[in-house]
């Protein structure tokens, strides 16, 4: 490996490094915020970014080989926790979950169900 593969792997790993500690901040000062507050629209946007960023972190980490060259991938991911953050989520995710409701609604029944089978045949 040249000096030029060594230096564009330590620019993606700084990228991913600040991009991480960033959000980090940014999760937690907002995230306190919110559990502060009396209002239940907050606790709203915040369970839905939590949901969003967990999955492009899913996704992220299964296909890491993958995006690992894609230009800029570490500013890419920085971006998209921004806009996450900053409402993306409910604008992205909204339509999503209330087109399919019923749908989840059954899968979630279905899984609570199983799970009381189980507890019960443990028990």
């Amino acid at each position: 490996m040249g000096c030029g593969g060594l230096s564009a792997a330590r620019t993606v790993a700084f990228a991913r490094g600040e991009a991480s500690i960033q959000t980090r901040c940014m999760r937690h000062d907002s995230r306190q915020r919110a559990l502060e507050s009396d209002g239940h629209d907050d606790d709203v946007k915040w369970l839905t970014f939590w949901f969003a960023y967990s999955f492009v972190n899913f996704a992220g980490s299964l296909f890491s080989n993958v995006f690992f060259f894609i230009p800029f991938w570490g500013e890419v991911l920085l971006g998209t926790t921004v806009f996450l953050a900053l409402g993306g989520s409910e604008l992205v995710l909204k339509p999503i979950l209330l087109k399919n409701q019923e749908v989840i609604d059954k899968v979630l029944s279905k899984g609570a169900a199983l799970k009381d089978k189980v507890v019960a045949k443990a028990a």
